[in-house]
């Protein structure tokens, strides 16, 4: 039988993104840039709190994000009408249940404005199942469509790269102690202790998600 409507109710999706970006802030990373850290901890909450089979995958991505202006946002290198992904081209997004997620999603307008568009998107929602996916990334004709290329090999060597890093794993664990899963109450702020042993208070940024892709 197939799932009808999101595979994570919305609610959840912005308390995923909120709690993964108030770490990333705190720890003076960009948000908008640090999809592998949305991707290795959104799928850690996956697993944890909805027992859930989540995987992150990297690779080459292209989401239609605003009609009016026709515009695609591409994370890849492209070679014709072939997307290459490399270390210096790629997205980091979520595989779950034939789902894709992207818990960096509401960034997107963030995303474009660094590479010098003044669109301002909406904060939205992604996830969609894996069979809606467009068959080319030429082929994106409605906000909300998408193409995405898995690079097996970029993934793990990512990943690798990602996990040997101490400080990568706290903060993974940081936003997964943090986490509530709704109806559930979640603090509005927690301590962080540096290496130092500094404290300091990370609040829960003020940002909600309008809709959905």
């Amino acid at each position: 039988m197939k799932r009808h409507g999101p595979l994570v109710p919305m609610r959840d999706y912005e308390r995923i993104f909120r709690v993964i970006d108030a770490v990333l802030a705190s720890e003076g990373a960009r948000p908008e840039v640090a999809c592998t850290y949305f991707a290795i901890a959104g799928a850690a909450l996956l697993t944890k709190y909805y027992n859930k089979k989540a995987t992150p995958v990297a690779g080459s991505a292209f989401f239609r994000v605003d009609d009016p202006s026709s515009t695609v946002l591409a994370m890849s290198e492209i070679d014709g009408d072939e997307a290459k992904s490399s270390t210096k081209a790629f997205h980091f997004w979520v595989e779950c249940d034939g789902y894709v997620l992207d818990f960096q999603a509401p960034l997107f307008r963030e995303a474009l404005t660094q590479r010098g568009s003044l669109l301002q998107l909406p904060r939205l929602m992604f996830q969609k199942p894996i069979e809606q996916m467009a068959a080319h990334f030429r082929d994106l004709r409605k906000e909300g469509e998408f193409f995405l290329v898995p690079n097996k090999a970029l993934t793990l060597e990512l990943y690798s790269d990602f996990s040997a890093l101490d400080a990568n794993r706290d903060i993974v664990e940081i936003i997964s102690e943090w986490f509530q899963r709704p109806p559930k109450s979640i603090a509005p702020k927690i301590k962080i202790a540096n290496q130092h042993g500094q404290i300091k208070d990370v609040p829960l940024r003020s940002i909600s998600i309008a809709g959905a892709w």
